[in-house]
Formats: structure tokens, C-alpha cells, sequence
């Protein structure tokens, strides 16, 4: 066969894959994804309120109501940035919020950096963080609980399963507890976990998620009944 036609048909094979490739990558429509959410969840599509052309997907999982926010918010140029949580509410009023150790974040109710850093030093001496998450600093309102659920192995690692790095080495986590709401929030960054690229090419990957989230709240369930 002439070389020239061989490299012919070589180039075309690669083309062909390099581009069947890229439309794997390529996003889906906001409006398409949040249809297929709502069809693969058997859920409901409703405004979120505190939100412009923002919404929220209500649904049922293995006895417990969850929702996916999908958050629409103008950046500083202009452009629309997109954010995305799924969220499950339990009875308790629990706070849980880990951070990386070398910063120091800003919370309601506190007057100066000095406080927040020794509230956090206290709350992380309290609560004994696990292995895995030693290399952050912890904020929560009921440290006793906190170290009860953080103490569950399986718990902890779920913890972990969520934990980040970023391109400077530090450390941050996608899963917190915010008044008794488990709060996943999911990434626009594809080195991220969850990664929300990720979740809008395979939808049924929520399903992992979901079922960690769903050990969460179940632990801090039996946790506040056992308190009460």
C-alpha cells in the first residue's frame, strides 16, 4: 500500500479519536443537565428563592430527603460563575467545619483573629481529631459530639474521602455540617473532588455520594437522640 495513503488513514483514526474525545469532555447544557438530574433522582425542580436563576432539585434516597442546589452567581467581570451543593437536613443542630491549620477564618459573633485561633485550638483539642484529618483545624458548636462521630472509623474516613489538595500543597474539605445540614459541595475544578464536570457527564455517580452523606446523617441522628 502507498505510504502516502497509510498516513492518510492513520491521521484520520487519530482525528477520530481525539475528537470522539473531546465531545466526551465537552459539558452539557445547564438546562439538559438539571433535566436528566430531575429524571435520574425522580425529584422535583424548584427556585432557590435567595437566588437568581438558581435552583434546587428535592428528592428521596434510602428513607432520607436530600437536595442539589445548583447556584448561578455574577462574577467580578461580568461573567456567570456556577456553584453546586447537595444537602441533607437532620434534627440536630450540629456544626461541623474543618479547615487548613495555617489559616485563620473569618466566623460570625467573634471579635479578632487572637479569639478565632483559640477557639479553634480549643474546639480541635476537645474533639482529638482522627488520623486523617489531622492536618486540619476544627470549629464546632457540641465538641462531645463531634469527637463521638469523628471517633467512628467509618465516619472518619468518609471525612477524608472529601479531603482536597490544592496546587500550593494545603489541604481543604468538600463535606461539612452547617446547623445540622450535611453540605457536600461539588467543584468546577477537575482536579477537585466531587468534581461537578464529573457529575454532569455521569449522572449516577451521585449515587456514591449520596450513600456517604446517607452514614453521615445517620450516625448524627443517633447521636442527638442518644443527647436528648
Amino acid at each position: 500500500m502507498n505510504p502516502l495513503i497509510v498516513f492518510l488513514i492513520v491521521g484520520m483514526v487519530v482525528a477520530i479519536i481525539y475528537l470522539g474525545s473531546g465531545s466526551a469532555h465537552k459539558r452539557p447544557s445547564r438546562k439538559k443537565f438539571l433535566e436528566k438530574m430531575v429524571s435520574f433522582l425522580e425529584g422535583r425542580l424548584e427556585d432557590l428563592e435567595q437566588y437568581k436563576n438558581s435552583f434546587k432539585i428535592v428528592f428521596d434516597y434510602k428513607g432520607q430527603t436530600f437536595w442539589f442546589e445548583d447556584i448561578e452567581e455574577q462574577g467580578f467581570h461580568g461573567e456567570n460563575t456556577y456553584k453546586a451543593f447537595l444537602k441533607a437536613k437532620t434534627s440536630s443542630p450540629l456544626t461541623i467545619c474543618l479547615t487548613e491549620r495555617s489559616r485563620s477564618s473569618v466566623r460570625p459573633n467573634v471579635e479578632n483573629i487572637q479569639d478565632i485561633s483559640n477557639r479553634w485550638a480549643q474546639d480541635r483539642a476537645e474533639v482529638g481529631l482522627p488520623k486523617e484529618l489531622e492536618e486540619f483545624s476544627i470549629y464546632t458548636n457540641h465538641p462531645s459530639q463531634t469527637r463521638a462521630l469523628l471517633s467512628d472509623e467509618k465516619i472518619a474516613k468518609i471525612f477524608s474521602a472529601f479531603k482536597n489538595r490544592g496546587s500550593r500543597g494545603y489541604p481543604s474539605m468538600s463535606l461539612e455540617v452547617m446547623d445540622g445540614t450535611v453540605v457536600v459541595a461539588y467543584h468546577t475544578q477537575d482536579d477537585l473532588l466531587p468534581s461537578l464536570l464529573d457529575l454532569q457527564q455521569n449522572i449516577s455517580s451521585i449515587e456514591k455520594y449520596l450513600d456517604m452523606m446517607l452514614k453521615v446523617t445517620e450516625k448524627i441522628k443517633t447521636l442527638y437522640d442518644e443527647n436528648s
